[in-house]
This record gives structure tokens, C-alpha cells and sequence, in this order.
């Protein structure tokens, strides 16, 4: 009869209608992917070089004795001081677990300005950008490092509205005004592949120190918009210019992302893993800014706070 029943019950487990005997625990690998999201909010100061001619002012003075004229000259150029601005990010990732890799997707939205009361100049940014890219976790010791690569596309608006005026000076005959406005604008579209390493340093009580670095090369089309006009008053001779430039070009561009800051995780009914992100910043666009009588950077420093949680 008993052994009648271990047939039975081999025949069962053939068929699949019942479940063989688990294996130990040492052989056992189990498949736990997790899904991870995170949302940060961003304290950023935009800025921006090649803009100083835009945001100038001078003085001129102009001299004849003995039929000879002579002018002296005085321009200061400054860049435009930034200003905080507040914008958001949001990051989705699939680790699978237990192989070290993970996929994660991140999108990026910020709006700043920087202006100068004097000359009434302001200038406006907008950056919108997707990373995808998959990492794999290296452990040495108790410090983790992932090399990651990936895709990203970059959209980057910027908006150019100043006025620029210099006194011109004749001792014989009276002051000359020279007001040249700007009401420019830039767009901006890439793709390109991304490069970097996430690390991770654990201290104790959940906290960790972790530094990030990655680069992009993007390749893709400016399309800039040159609105000026420059008004000349006497005793100069009096002129009134306008002008309207179109221009699209395509162009290669470098990218790079520093990051360094510190994290708390704390897991919740033995299930969920919450964590907070403390950093600090900064975003490099090379050669971004082509507004200005020469091509600039734009560049976004600050302070990310995150929270994430990983069911």
C-alpha cells in the first residue's frame, strides 16, 4: 500500500499536479526585480557667458581741435547675475535583483532667468531632458560603483530681451543717445549618447555619502531669432536700424554632470526602502549660447532634495 502511494504521488508530480520538494536553501536563487521611484525638487541658479556686450553700458566723448576728431570711450560688459529658481525631476528604475543591473529613465524640467535691473535686461532658460540608461553595481569593499550608459535628449530654450544705451558726447553742441535693443531667441534639440558612474559610500544608521559624474555627446539643430534695432539721436546723425536674422545650423555639443551629496534609507515593514537625497550640483552646456557676440556656456548649479521609494 505505501508503495502504491509513493507511485501515485511520482506520477502526480510527472503530470505536474503536485509540487515537488523544494531544494535546500543554499541552492535557491530568487528572481526579485524592484521597482524604484524617485522625485526630486530642484533649488537652481541658471547662468550664462557671452552675453556681457548685451547687458553693457558706456559713455563716449567726442573732441575736434585742428580739424582732427578724437573720441574716448568708456563700455563696462557684464554677464547677467542669476537668480534661484525652482524646478522638478522624476526617475523611474527597474533593478533586477539578484544581477546587478538596473535600467532607469530620468526627466528633467527647469525654468530660470538671470536680469539686470540697469538697461533693462532679462534672460530666460528652459531645459527639458530625457536620460535612459542602464547601470551595472560593482562592490569593492563597502563602496559601490556603477558604470552606467545610455541615451539623452536635451531641449534648451533660451529667450534674450535687453537694452543697451551709450551717451555720445559733443562739447560743441550736446549729448547723442545710442539705444540698441535686443529681442533675441535661441532653440535648441539634441540626442546623444551618455556616459558616467553612480558611487556609493555607506557610513552607518542608513546614511550613506554618494558622488555622480557623466557626459553626454549631443549632436543636433540651433534655430536662432535676431530681433534688434538701434536708434541714434542728434546732434549725431540721426538713424533708425532694424534688423531681423534667421539662422539654423547644426552642431556637435559636450555635456557634464557632477553630483555630491548624502543619503538616509530606512526600510519600511520589511518591504519598502525609503530614501532622502541631500546634494549639491552643476550641470555644464558647452558652447550653448549663441546669442551673444560669441558662443557661451550655460550652466545650472544648485541643490537637489529627493525622496524615493523602492517597492
Amino acid at each position: 500500500m505505501r508503495c502504491g502511494k509513493v507511485l501515485l504521488f511520482s506520477l502526480c508530480c510527472a503530470l505536474g499536479f503536485a509540487k515537488a520538494p523544494a531544494p535546500p536553501p543554499e541552492e535557491q536563487k530568487p528572481y526579485k526585480p524592484h521597482l524604484s521611484i524617485e522625485g526630486d525638487v530642484l533649488c537652481w541658479t541658471p547662468q550664462v557667458s557671452g552675453l556681457d556686450n548685451n547687458f553693457g553700458s558706456g559713455s563716449s566723448l567726442q573732441t575736434t581741435v585742428n580739424g582732427v576728431t578724437t573720441t574716448y570711450s568708456t563700455e563696462i560688459d557684464v554677464d547677467p547675475p542669476s537668480q534661484w529658481n525652482a524646478g522638478y525631476r522624476i526617475a523611474l528604475g527597474w533593478q533586477f535583483d539578484p544581477a546587478p543591473w538596473q535600467l532607469a529613465g530620468v526627466w528633467t524640467d527647469f525654468q530660470g532667468s538671470a536680469k539686470k535691473t540697469a538697461n533693462h535686461g532679462k534672460w530666460e532658460v528652459h531645459l527639458c531632458q530625457l536620460d535612459l540608461a542602464a547601470s551595472y553595481d560593482i562592490c569593492f569593499s563597502s563602496v559601490h560603483l556603477q558604470p552606467l550608459i545610455g541615451l539623452r535628449g536635451t531641449s534648451i530654450l533660451q529667450k534674450l530681451s535687453s537694452e543697451v544705451i551709450t551717451q555720445v558726447v559733443y562739447p560743441s553742441s550736446g549729448t547723442s543717445t545710442d539705444t540698441r535693443i535686443f529681442r533675441d531667441r535661441e532653440q535648441f534639440r539634441a540626442i546623444g549618447p551618455l556616459f558616467g558612474f553612480n558611487s556609493l559610500y555607506p557610513i552607518k544608521y542608513g546614511l550613506s555619502v554618494f558622488g555622480n559624474f557623466a557626459f553626454g555627446l549631443l549632436y543636433g539643430q540651433y534655430q536662432l531669432r535676431f530681433n534688434d534695432n538701434e536708434a541714434i539721436t542728434p546732434p549725431a546723425t540721426a538713424q533708425q536700424i532694424y534688423s531681423i536674422i534667421k539662422k539654423t545650423m547644426h552642431s556637435f555639443d559636450f555635456d557634464l554632470d557632477l553630483a555630491l551629496g548624502i543619503q538616509w534609507e530606512r526600510l519600511i515593514r520589511d518591504t519598502y526602502h525609503a530614501i532622502f537625497k541631500l546634494s549639491l550640483e552643476n550641470h555644464q552646456y558647452f558652447n550653448q549660447s549663441r546669442l551673444g557676440h560669441t558662443f557661451g556656456n550655460v550652466s545650472f548649479s544648485g541643490a537637489a532634495f529627493s525622496f524615493g521609494i523602492t517597492f
